[in-house]
């Protein structure tokens, strides 16, 4: 809810006109014939409705179906979707069956790519649920407000729960699959599956519910966050647990609040939160080391935005007029190493996103897309319209790059002299583009089909109409190694 109004509030200070430079029309396309896979792979995995899947060629050749067994289903959000379902491998699929409703069956199931078999994993509801969540701890007195008999607080916990119950991570090395469960109740808890002898075990013992699980890439360390619920909000708690421990962990806490949201993973083991208020952008950036435990302030003050550069291990941060901080610097956009003091780049304001080489990211300002260079260097590339599901997408080989420029037209420059190459106009809202891993092509998502353009000079040709049952800018693309 944050970031959505946000977004909404940074595309209304922004708003600008830009003149369309010419671009080649898209012809009528006619769809591609299914057709048996026809390559060794990469492949391009997508679902249409979290039941029914498609792995595809990497030029949308051909594909091949899958179907999860037994009524399953991926739950369609973050640490459930798709992206997390799949294993860093690409050889397993991880997903649900039964309901979190009654009769309170659900169940983690694993499915094998190769050849659709599949088994259980673990039922994640323990039996006598939802009274057995009455030990659960809440919030403080005065966020249960009246909220104080044993049935009231009970409903609470419950949606607590329910925000939390589907949350997984794979390993880095795919050997084992993190997730949470109420097996031994009363809450639910972190457990670890093992793929190589199917073993299960129990991680964590904590008396809060799990809201997420977000493994390390070093894979040494597993950060999860539970929540107390309250009458009026959940209050999120931080931990860091060590996955190669053989007795549960009970970890203190070491960060809280009812108004965060973390952020993500800088180096293997440095993790960036964000705090925030109702409303409001994020504030109080702050790293955690989660091999010592130790959080550092990265920025103590209001952002409009920020990105991350990953190589450097710093963040650059775009403030907000007059913020919420008395004591906060001027205007304009900072940067900053996780372990040093911030610098000022520039007296501008952009909105951020990570870029895609060390020492850059992308600002975007008035309409038009900006490369950031952490000397200070800023680049104008070419203009483009705000979207925060699709912003500026270089190709893996770092040649190409391309901006959405507005929500019918897309633009390929190169990434390295930011030379405009060549537009595309299409007839439908684009929502999403996708690189192949090779970079010879894209996957275009518009509102109603799914497109395959070969990179540079190609047009696009449609694969699939998404119509009548399901919107495109609902399917998740992941790409199996």
């Amino acid at each position: 809810m944050l970031k959505r109004l946000l977004v909404f509030l940074l595309a209304a200070f922004f708003a600008g006109n830009c003149a369309p430079a010419p671009a080649s029309p898209i012809p009528t396309p006619t769809a591609t014939p299914h057709s048996p896979l026809q390559t060794q792979g990469p492949y391009l995995l997508f679902t249409r409705d979290n039941q029914n899947l498609t792995i595809m060629d990497a030029d949308g050749g051909g594909s091949t179906p899958i179907q999860l067994p037994d009524d399953g289903y991926i739950v369609a959000r973050r640490n459930a979707s798709l992206e997390y379902a799949i294993s860093p491998d690409g050889k397993w699929l991880a997903y649900f069956t039964g309901s979190i409703d009654a009769p309170y069956d659900l169940a983690l199931n694993v499915l094998r790519l190769e050849d659709q078999t599949t088994f259980q994993v673990a039922k994640l509801i323990a039996p006598g649920f939802p009274e057995n969540l009455e030990p659960v701890k809440t919030s403080d007195p005065a966020e249960l407000g009246t909220c104080t008999e044993a049935a009231c607080r009970i409903r609470i916990i419950q949606l607590a729960f329910r925000e939390g119950i589907g949350s997984m991570d794979w390993s880095p090395d795919s050997r084992s699959l993190a997730f949470a469960a109420q097996i031994d109740g009363p809450s639910s808890d972190v457990y670890i599956f093992s793929m190589e002898d199917r073993a299960m075990r129990r991680l964590v013992d904590d008396l809060e519910n799990v809201l997420q699980i977000d493994w390390s890439p070093s894979g040494e360390r597993i950060l999860y966050q539970n929540s107390t619920a309250g009458l009026t909000y959940i209050t999120a708690h931080i931990y860091v647990a060590d996955p190669r421990g053989e007795s549960s962990q009970s970890p203190d806490a070491i960060d809280s609040g009812k108004f965060w949201y973390e952020h993500g993973w800088i180096t293997e083991n440095v993790y960036l939160i964000a705090h925030g208020v109702e409303g409001a952008p994020p504030q109080n950036l702050l790293s955690l080391n989660t091999e010592t435990g130790h959080v550092r302030d990265v920025w103590p003050y209001t952002a409009q935005s920020f990105a991350t550069d990953h190589g450097n291990q710093t963040v650059v941060v775009s403030t907000i007029p007059g913020g919420y901080f008395n004591n906060a610097p001027d205007e304009g956009t900072y940067f900053i190493p996780i372990d040093g003091n911030y610098s000022k780049i520039s007296d501008d304001r952009f909105v951020l996103f990570d870029g895609f080489r060390e020492a850059q990211v992308f600002g975007w300002r008035e309409d038009q897309i900006y490369s950031i260079l952490l000397d200070g260097r800023i680049i104008l590339i070419g203009p483009s319209e705000w979207n925060e599901y699709q912003p500026p997408i270089a190709s893996p080989d770092q040649e190409w790059l391309f901006l959405l420029e507005n929500q019918n037209r897309i633009t390929l420059y190169s990434a390295e002299t930011y030379e405009q190459i060549k537009a595309w106009n299409l007839d439908e809202i684009l929502y999403r583009i996708s690189w192949r891993p090779d970079s010879l092509g894209v996957f275009l998502l518009t509102n109603r089909y799914m497109y395959y353009l070969a990179i540079p000079d190609g047009e696009p040709v449609r694969l699939q109409d998404c119509f009548p049952n399901v919107r495109c800018p609902n399917r998740e693309l992941v790409w199996l190694p």
